[in-house]
């Protein structure tokens, strides 16, 4: 033994010593690696291969030993000369044969099989395909001569063989190139990557030309080895099973790409389903026991089967492939059967049965060939009757895995069936499509689209029934997995029903009938409404065959017909449903018809019953809409199911009806759920058949008015009903955006003026309310007292104790008096009347400013919006420093907090985790309504968001009432209750502030009115926020994460400030992107503000300044300041115009954005940048700012690790700066030095190249090449780092640009 052999043994052996010292460990660990990867290659080599290998070294030894040689042969290859290669070859084959020597008894331990096996097919790839048939054919001929140890060895090495060639990885550890030359690559010296690069083709050839000897010899070991390993009976350790086992396994994996007909020629089909059933007829007799042969080869027999069923029949082969296709489905089938069909299979496959995951394996496979082959299943069956057996044994088999209750492999077949269907649904054997709809609306029972109860446990049952543990995933991972299940059996049902809608209709009918008729319904309606109300509890407490339980099973039934019923009904064809409706399909009719007949027949006072009962009622809307008769039934119903449940009201309820009792309990809210489900279920209906309910609109119009005249509605409840009467008479509503010619439309006149008539009565009450217009209510003067003593008071004595005598009926502990705010009336009141506001304007037509007619809003929108305002002002004075001082007086600081509920959608966490949160802070669950201080809380926010929300749609779709009148009065005020207390405003509140109201106004105001608006509302804005964030920035740290986790020294509080603050940024940037788009003032609908296409495709920069130069062009070139520019189109055009100081801090504040920490503000910013080198051509006084702050902030992006996607588009930015305007000043030049070094004749390259017409690509290598290779000198550190203060390069912009032309008369730049 060598030195170096010894020393490795020596530290291998304080490795394995059981009392070493950690430290010296760590020595011996440290000194083996630096062996392995510093050692000469040769060295390694013959220390491995002389000593380390050896049989008596122990296997630790043995281990590090080949390792060692794998690591030579995969990385440290190029180090051998061709001499050494062959001779490592030569060796790694004597070791392979080595290790099952002739006479061996006993198998050599698994891993130095696997080992000695995976090295020599290393070197095999290495040398090249020139040794692979010799190789093959030696190791072929040592497993004949020797025996069934040599034989699975052989088989290792086959497996082993096709790696990184077939299926290419990286590699882990890079290749190391020899210190003398790096030699080219050739098939001897590639990487994984390499092979797939260069001659993956070339190698796969070659291993194909060796299929036609390798299955040969997998089928004559499974031949001689199976009978031997069946006859060794329970010593299933022997050779003879490690040979079966390996060749199948090697077939497995040489299946997956090996041609299928090789395969079967050799037999190796025929082979696997012969062991396969011979397995399942030994696990029979041994009642489910697979550890014994031939047994234990059922999944290895499965595998083969299974990576079979992937591969696509070819144009070439059919019937070839055909018939080995049907070899291995056939055996496929039998498995299926003879899992499913013993009555022990249950528990065989249940989950932690024994045939588990036997049963997921063949599942999956015969799922997985009716995907990939679907015409095999579907086509040719007419013509063939023993295809016709086959494919009905086939579907059999699919059918019933889909059957089978554990989820799994419920949802395996699934997006088979749907192929087939896909593919060619008419040749599916008769009553196919029937037993397919049974087998849907059985899962549908078992798994209910919610769990009643809460918790992801109680959700995991609700969906999983009995095998609720079934799945090793939890949380989001589960909700997904169970979403994507139930949305592929909606698809099948859809498939289904276009295929055969009569039975779809008849089924869906014969469920609900059977559901509504089950004992357990009929004891649940027949009781008062509430007394069941703890069926949440019951669902998962009640003892079987108790009559608790009965109602929980006969309720879930019950909802999984209604979501069957809803499936159908939506997803039968139109056609079909008019030719109902007409009488010419009697079939669908009748089948529709009795379904209804049996919802119209139903009285449930029930809440919880009453909620599905309007689900079923509302999927008739695309059969009324049809014409079908039903349509007054259905709409007659649905205000019956609305009025017979109780409207229970606090006992002070302020004269508001339905207002929310304190801590009200479970039948109350079920019921106040029920009651908005069939209201918003008629809202639906309106949607879907509007035109069909026109005529009835004066019916549904006093119906509406009578309920809310005898307080039989709450105010959300009128809200519904309100926008669906604006549903229904705005239907048929030509399109008014950009068509002035429907001016003279009388069908547009007819349907404003329906429109109009419930817009008024819908805003009568609420002009009674806030006094139309003449005088402001008190909470909304902007005195912070008046809002807090309006919807904020303390509770009187009475409704305190009221409040706790609540809370001990639901046992809730009781509430702390400072807990229990009042003013819940108003609160209830006011909020559902900012949202009815709201939900008025979005039903109403979209009038243009210029369009002559009025829209229905007009004539309210001056009292409602000073209401708005007023509401906002007193809003944002609340959280100002004297409106916090009188919060805390009144001790309510909490009121101004954010809830965790908040704090957990700002960190982004699971919809489960917020909806957690909002459980556990909602103690009196009241909502708006509630006493609690949380409850307060959501009402402050939604009262904000709908303020804002009502501003977004007025300016969008009401602008002549939003803009018009006194528009400078208007603009005024606006400015002036928007901006209030805007140094207060939080950052959670700031986003929707910019998105909805403030960007809605910059994009739709009239060009004409801008004047009016944005001079009073923009500047003060951009200069607060600009200085705001760079001193938010400066606090966060420019080296704040991506939105990465928070790492472990950050509070949640600063990692919300953070993220709150970047999302401040994102909507600034959005919000001037939008003030450089030449298509604003057109009126258009608010874009979202995380629209991808603020960002054109990388390196398209050039194009997108040309495209903004002809947009902002209305004259000829003549004119160069921005006066002579001709009217602007867009705001930062106007702004440069009007309040050229208020462009020029748009232009340095998106600029800025570039160097901020946060890629999606600067994907956002980046199109003002570019706006303004496209004005900086036309307009000198942009000239220096683009070419100082401008340029210097794009420069420093490039810098910024995180904005690595938008480099390339910053790189041509620069190039497009240099070419415009580096003639015109050579500030672009001092910028270039001052900010990377750059020398006079690296910049003179740059330039020359840029104006010779350089390659884009080429170009902006150029520049990364000079940012990256000089001296970065910051430009205004404190400027583009996020530093306080105003930047110290601002420009102001002078009358005609005279400050700049002085400038450049006095440098000697030519005009």
């Amino acid at each position: 033994m060598s030195e170096s052999a010894a020393s490795v043994v020596s530290l291998i052996s304080v490795l394995e010593a059981p009392f070493e010292t950690q430290a010296n460990r760590a020595a011996a660990t440290a000194s083996l690696e630096t062996y392995r990867t510093t050692a000469p290659a040769q060295i390694i080599a013959h220390d491995a291969i002389t000593s380390l290998v050896h049989r008596n070294q122990p296997t630790a030894v043995r281990n590090f030993g080949f390792a060692a040689l794998t690591h030579v042969v995969r990385a440290r290859w190029n180090e051998l000369n061709e001499n050494e290669r062959v001779q490592m070859l030569a060796s790694a084959m004597d070791l392979w044969k080595g290790v099952a020597a002739p006479g061996d008894a006993v198998q050599e331990p698994w891993l130095v099989r696997t080992k000695a096996s995976a090295l020599l097919a290393d070197a095999c790839r290495r040398v090249g395909t020139t040794c692979w048939a010799d190789a093959v054919e030696t190791v072929k001929a040592h497993a004949s001569a020797v025996g069934p140890n040599a034989a699975e060895l052989a088989c290792l090495f086959l497996s082993s063989l096709p790696d990184e060639i077939v299926n290419p990885v990286e590699e882990a550890t890079p290749v190391s190139m020899s210190a003398n030359k790096a030699q080219p690559p050739t098939p001897g010296n590639l990487s994984g990557s390499s092979v797939a690069c260069i001659e993956r083709a070339s190698l796969i050839s070659t291993l194909f030309s060796l299929v036609d000897s390798i299955m040969p010899f997998l089928y004559t070991t499974l031949e001689k080895s199976f009978s031997a390993a069946v006859a060794a009976g329970a010593s299933a350790e022997t050779a003879h099973v490690a040979a079966v086992q390996a060749a199948l396994s090697t077939a497995a994996v040489y299946a997956e790409w090996t041609p299928v007909t090789a395969m079967h020629r050799a037999g190796m089909f025929d082979a696997s389903a012969a062991i396969l059933k011979a397995a399942l007829h030994a696990i029979a007799s041994q009642n489910g026991d697979t550890s014994v042969p031939p047994a234990s080869f059922v999944v290895p027999a499965v595998e083969v089967l299974r990576a079979t069923t992937s591969r696509k029949r070819s144009d070439h082969e059919h019937d070839p492939f055909d018939a080995a296709m049907h070899v291995v489905v056939d055996a496929l089938v039998y498995a299926g059967h003879a899992l499913l069909d013993d009555p022990r299979g249950a528990s065989w496959i249940a989950i932690g049965g024994p045939l588990e995951d036997v049963a997921t394996r063949v599942c999956d496979a015969l799922s997985t060939f009716g995907i990939t082959n679907p015409a095999l299943v579907t086509l040719g069956a007419v013509e063939d009757p023993e295809a016709i057996g086959r494919r009905a044994r086939y579907l059999e088999i699919l059918l019933a895995f889909l059957r089978v209750p554990r989820v799994q492999l419920a949802a395996a077949p699934v997006p088979a069936w749907i192929a087939i269907l896909k593919h060619a649904m008419g040749s599916l054997p008769e009553g196919c499509l029937r037993a397919l709809l049974h087998a849907a609306a059985e899962q549908l029972m078992r798994r209910p689209s919610k769990a009643l109860a809460g918790g992801l446990s109680s959700f995991a049952s609700a969906y999983c029934g009995d095998d609720a543990d079934d799945l090793d995933i939890a949380g989001t991972d589960l909700h997904s997995f169970l979403s994507q299940y139930r949305s592929q059996m909606m698809e099948l049902i859809r498939l289904v029903c276009n295929g055969d809608p009569e039975e779809a209709a008849s089924a869906a009918n014969s469920f609900l009938e059977s559901a509504s008729a089950l004992p357990g319904i009929q004891m649940l309606a027949s009781r008062p409404a509430g007394e069941y109300g703890k069926l949440l509890q019951l669902q998962t407490a009640a003892a079987p065959g108790t009559p608790e339980a009965a109602v929980s099973h006969a309720y879930q039934h019950f909802q999984a017909s209604v979501e069957f019923v809803e499936s159908v009904h939506g997803s039968l064809p139109f056609a079909r449903l008019q030719a109902a409706a007409s009488g010419s399909n009697p079939t669908l009719a009748a089948s529709l018809g009795a379904t209804a007949k049996t919802l119209l027949a139903i009285k449930w006072t029930e809440p919880w019953l009453a909620s599905l009962h309007a689900r079923a009622l509302e999927s008739f809307g695309r059969y009324l809409r049809a014409g079908s008769p039903l349509l007054i039934s259905v709409v007659s119903k649905l205000f019956e199911d609305i009025v017979q449940m109780e409207m229970r009201s606090a006992a002070d309820s302020g004269g508001v009806p339905g207002l929310p009792p304190p801590f009200p309990d479970l039948a109350w809210r079920a019921c106040f759920g029920a009651r908005q489900r069939c209201c918003t279920a008629m809202l639906n209906t309106a949607a879907t058949c509007p035109l069909q309910l026109q005529v009835h609109l004066k019916d549904l119009e006093t119906q509406v008015a009578t309920l809310w005249a005898q307080g039989q509605l709450r105010h959300g409840e009128r809200n519904s009903l309100g926008e669906m009467l604006l549903a229904v008479a705005s239907a048929g509503s030509p399109e008014t955006r950009n068509a002035m010619s429907a001016a003279a439309d009388p069908a547009l006149a007819a349907s404003l003026a329906r429109q109009k008539e419930v817009v008024d009565w819908m805003m009568s009450s609420l002009h009674v309310a806030w006094g139309g217009g003449a005088s402001m209510p008190p909470y909304a003067s902007g005195d912070v007292g008046a809002f807090l003593t309006h919807f904020c008071a303390p509770l009187d004595d009475a409704s305190a104790a009221e409040a706790a005598a609540a809370a001990a009926r639901i046992g809730h502990p009781p509430p702390q008096r400072s807990q229990l705010i009042g003013g819940t009336a108003a609160r209830w009141a006011v909020y559902h009347e900012v949202h009815m506001i709201e939900r008025v304007l979005r039903r109403t037509a979209n009038i243009p400013y210029e369009h002559p007619l009025q829209h229905p809003f007009d004539t309210h929108a001056p009292w409602a919006m000073r209401h708005i305002f007023g509401i906002l002002v007193a809003l944002n004075k609340l959280y100002s420093a004297e409106g916090r001082t009188t919060v805390a007086r009144a001790g309510m600081s909490a009121l101004l907090e954010m809830t965790e509920s908040e704090v957990h959608v700002v960190l982004g966490q699971s919809a489960m985790a917020v909806a957690a949160a909002h459980k556990e802070e909602d103690l009196d669950g009241g909502g708006v309504g509630g006493v609690s201080i949380y409850s307060t809380r959501q009402f402050l926010r939604g009262l904000r968001d709908g303020c804002y929300q009502v501003l977004a749609i007025a300016a969008t779709r009401c602008p002549k009432g939003f803009y018009g009148g006194d528009a400078h009065a208007r603009g005024a005020e606006a400015a002036a209750s928007l901006l209030t207390c805007l140094e207060s405003v939080e950052h959670r509140h700031l986003r929707l502030f910019l998105r909805s109201a403030i960007g809605s106004i910059v994009r739709c105001c009239p060009k004409e009115l801008r004047g009016a608006w944005i001079t009073p509302l923009l500047p003060p804005l951009v200069s607060h926020l600009y200085a705001r964030l760079q001193d938010e920035w400066a606090r966060v740290g420019v080296g704040a994460s991506q939105g990465a986790a928070p790492a472990a020294t950050e509070t949640t509080a600063e990692v919300v400030y953070e993220r709150l603050v970047r999302d401040t940024t994102r909507e600034f940037a959005s919000l001037m992107a939008s003030m450089a788009s030449p298509d604003t003032g057109t009126g258009g609908m608010s874009p979202s503000s995380s629209s991808p296409n603020l960002m054109p495709k990388a390196g398209s920069a050039g194009a997108a300044i040309v495209a903004l130069e002809q947009a902002y062009s209305r004259k000829s070139a003549g004119g160069t300041s921005g006066e002579d520019m001709g009217e602007p189109r867009s705001v930062l055009e106007w702004l440069l115009v009007h309040q050229p100081a208020t462009g020029a801090c748009v232009i340095q504040a998106a600029a800025t954005i570039l160097c901020w920490p946060d890629r999606e503000a600067a994907q956002r910013a980046a199109p003002v940048c570019r706006a303004a080198i496209a004005l900086a051509t036309r307009d000198d006084r942009l000239v220096e700012l683009t070419a100082t702050h401008v340029l210097s902030c794009i420069i420093a992006c490039t810098r910024v690790d995180v904005h690595n996607s938008i480099h390339p588009e910053a790189l041509s930015m620069i190039r497009e700066v240099v070419m415009r305007l580096s003639n015109r000043t050579s500030t672009v030049q001092q910028t270039f030095a001052l900010t990377t070094g750059a020398t006079p004749a690296a910049f003179a390259e740059l330039d020359k190249q840029v104006r010779t017409g350089g390659s884009e690509k080429k170009l902006r290598e150029l520049i990364r090449g000079i940012i990256t290779s000089g001296a970065a000198i910051p430009v205004a550190a404190a400027d583009v780092s996020g530093g306080g203060g105003a930047p110290k390069n601002v420009i102001a912009l002078g009358d005609k640009g005279a400050k700049v032309a002085a400038q450049r008369a006095a440098q000697g730049v030519p005009e």
